[in-house]
């Protein structure tokens, strides 16, 4: 049941983003303190697949960025958890942080499971699309 309600309300976010109606609560924070809170409160799910969460050498000096913390936080949630389901077991997930510029910062979170086949990268951002749909049934059910 928490799952078909969860589910719902990941749907009414999304249909409030579309129709532009979503408020943003912009706030500075560091962007790897963050991640860092993200990696522990995943930390169940990552040690019980043996896979160890790193933020990459080199980008361990604190970025503040302007942007609504929790967005920012439900996408990484969604990015390491999906880099644990389909990585490889005693795998790594690492976290990557770059200044772009004075407003903007790239992040990056790798893993080192199998990818995703380039026949499918082109569609890769349309809503509810699988790759596979034996293997979202497999690991779409929550652990």
């Amino acid at each position: 049941m928490d799952r078909l309600v969860n589910l719902m309300n990941d749907l009414d976010e999304i249909s409030t983003l579309e129709r532009g109606e979503q408020l943003l609560y912009k706030q500075n924070f560091v962007i790897q303190d963050l991640t860092r809170e993200i990696y522990e409160s995943l930390s169940i799910k990552t040690h019980g697949k043996n896979v160890r969460t790193t933020i990459k050498k080199g980008c361990e000096s604190p970025i503040t960025v302007f942007a609504d913390k929790e967005k920012i936080r439900m996408v990484l949630i969604n990015l390491v958890e999906n880099a644990t389901k389909y990585g490889k077991t005693g795998g790594s997930i690492v976290a990557s942080f770059y200044k772009i510029d004075e407003k903007n910062v790239l992040i990056e979170i790798s893993d080192d499971g199998i990818g995703i086949e380039e026949e499918h990268l082109s569609r890769i951002f349309e809503r509810f699309y699988r790759t596979d749909t034996a293997r979202s049934r497999d690991k779409g059910v929550p652990d």
